[in-house]
């Protein structure tokens, strides 16, 4: 709609409940500061997906030599991110970190590699299994946008639909290190491996001398907090959402996401 009058007032809200306002006194131009904002998280999504296509390139060669490896079963992915334009825009920047896929495409050019994970964009159009549902139950809870967080898994492929086992598992396992420079690019402020702690000893191999520390109100096995230099303060492994939910620990866990919400934002305001 036009601007009738010679100053327009803009608000924005965001998920920590903050809000500023610009006003201008040109009739329908735009604040600027809101457009600065615009264009400096359009900017940071793009140099992000930039530094990401750089690094699955220079692991090209890898990609291949795994698919060429692994002889009993199908490889699926490998499993590139490509976070979409809402998740530099959260104030919580959310990482998700999984087991592996349940198929996936199979492109050998980056780009196209890259671009799977871009459509699939959070199992948008994907049925609400519960590993989806839980996901935009974290989301909400950490006043994030629905479909705004990152998400990776610790094997970049998987085999016959299914989590590689035995000597596969060990050809695959020689990628997981690439978590540490995910991790790097995209800067999340909270992880949630829903990875169990069947994962445990592929996650002390990538996070040398990592801690897995008790939460109270949790055996450590349902869920811990993960403390290493490479990782936000914020990060915790629990079950994958499956379990969570058919061993009647969801509800649980997802006050306990509300708390990591409330204990940023007091640390933030200082209230």
């Amino acid at each position: 709609a036009e601007v009738q009058n010679s100053t327009a007032v803009f608000q924005l809200n965001f998920s920590n409940k903050t809000s500023f306002c610009a006003s201008i006194t040109r009739p329908n131009a735009k604040p600027r500061n809101v457009v600065r904002y615009i264009n400096r998280k359009t900017a940071e999504r793009k140099n992000m997906k930039n530094t990401l296509f750089e690094l699955y390139s220079k692991k090209a060669n890898e990609f291949e030599d795994v698919k060429t490896q692994v002889k009993s079963g199908k490889t699926y992915g490998p499993f590139l991110m490509s976070p979409n334009s809402e998740y530099s825009k959260q104030n919580n920047k959310l990482l998700i970190i999984g087991q592996e896929t349940k198929g996936w495409e199979n492109y050998k050019d980056i780009t196209k590699q890259m671009a799977v994970y871009e459509g699939f964009n959070l199992g948008i159009n994907y049925y609400s299994s519960p590993f989806w549902n839980v996901m935009r139950k974290v989301e909400r809870a950490l006043k994030n946008k629905e479909y705004s967080s990152a998400w990776t898994n610790i094997s970049k492929f998987d085999v016959d639909r299914k989590r590689p086992t035995g000597e596969n598992e060990k050809i695959i396992s020689k990628l997981d290190n690439l978590l540490i420079e995910e991790l790097e690019i995209t800067k999340p402020k909270i992880c949630i491996f829903f990875t169990s702690h069947t994962f445990d000893h592929r996650i002390k191999k990538i996070f040398s001398e990592i801690e897995f520390v008790s939460v109270p109100g949790f055996e450590k096995k349902v869920l811990c907090k993960l403390k290493h230099k490479d990782l936000p303060n914020e990060t915790y492994r629990t079950y994958h959402p499956r379990y969570l939910r058919t061993g009647k620990m969801e509800n649980k866990f997802i006050e306990f996401i509300k708390t990591i919400y409330n204990y940023i934002a007091q640390q933030k305001f200082g209230k």
